[in-house]
Formats: structure tokens, sequence, C-alpha cells
């Protein structure tokens, strides 16, 4: 779904003008290294404008390949494929505490069902899931590597409006990737034309 595909069977016609087999594997090779390049910097690119470091890492674990000299692609693994998908169409607030109540380690009390949250953060008010709500601290601990932990229960009687994501804005990054590479790849292209004439 967000491979980028590049093929400069058109653009790079001007190789067939070289009768040298020489200066044609040169001129090849020339082009292979531009197109090679382009690829890595768009994925280089794609994994720093992302929002999230898992993102990133999954990006820069897809694959680069070569089909011959004028053609390659990169192919997102299925992890960052999806990952990227729900960052450029965003998503809408959500119910955490349905999530978290879902989770194998709830345990049942005689009100119904809780789980502790751990938080970790420098102050008491840190809060990694960025809820828009400062919510009371139940216990505050401080470990010996000086990094706070505070907890927080959940459960089937906390209000729901406290556990509530306010979502992720869209985050449109792939489409001028993608316009980038074929930009810069095409000013490359004409760049070994010139300096080969």
């Amino acid at each position: 779904m967000f491979d980028i595909d590049i093929d400069l069977e058109e653009e790079v016609d001007f190789v067939d003008d070289y009768e040298d087999e020489e200066d044609q594997a040169e001129l090849e090779a020339a082009i292979a290294q531009a197109v090679y390049s382009t690829l890595e910097q768009a994925r280089d690119t794609l994994a720093n404008s992302v929002s999230t470091s898992e993102l990133s890492e999954a990006i820069m674990e897809s694959e680069i390949t070569l089909d011959n000299y004028y053609s390659g692609r990169l192919e997102l693994n299925s992890d960052a494929d999806e990952m990227l998908a729900q960052e450029e169409k965003g998503v809408s607030a959500f119910d955490i505490k349905r999530g978290l109540l879902a989770s194998p380690n709830v345990k049942a009390g005689k009100f119904g069902r809780y789980i502790t949250v751990p938080f970790k953060g420098n102050n008491r008010g840190f809060n990694p899931l960025k809820l828009g709500r400062r919510l009371s601290d139940r216990a505050f601990a401080t470990y010996g590597d000086g990094e706070a932990e505070s907890f927080k229960r959940v459960s089937d009687q906390t209000p729901a409006y406290k556990w509530i994501h306010p979502g992720i804005k869209p985050h449109y990054v792939f489409d001028k990737v993608q316009m980038d590479a074929s930009n810069n790849l095409h000013t490359q292209i004409l760049d070994i034309e010139r300096d080969f004439k």
C-alpha cells in the first residue's frame, strides 16, 4: 500500500545512445546507484518524519530492492504499512478503559474487575498516555534510578471520561516523501546525463 516504486525506463533511454559497452555499463551503474540512494534517502526521511519510534524502526527494517539499473522499490513490511496507514488517517478519540479491562492481567474484586496501571515519569503530573486530564495519584514511589512511578487503578466503577484518549491527528507524510524522492531522482538523472555528454 505505501511502497515507493521507481521506474525510469523512459527517462534513461539515452543509455542506448552510447555504443561503447563500457560507457553503457558505467551509466547503468551510476543510474542504479542513484535509484538505490534515492530509495534509501526516502526510507530514512519517512522514518524520521513519523510520530513513533516503533513505526520508525519498522520502516527502517523495510526492504529496498532493485529490479534492474533503472527500477526498484522500497517495500514496507506489513507492520510498517499498517502503522503508517493508521498515522496517515489518524485515530479518533477512544476509550482506554475498555482496552485495559480486557487485559489478561485484570483481577476480579467484590465491586467488579480492576487493574492497576503503572505510570513512569519524572514527576507526579507526568502522563505518558497524554490523556489531556490530570489523574489523581493513588500511590507514588521513587526507585533507585531516580525515576518516579505512580499507579492508577482502573475498574468497572471508574468513570469512563477519565480514560478517554483524545485521539491522534492525521499526519500526512508519505505523499511528500514520495514526491521529494521523485524530484530528487529526476535531478540526479539529469546530472548523470549531462556528466556523460
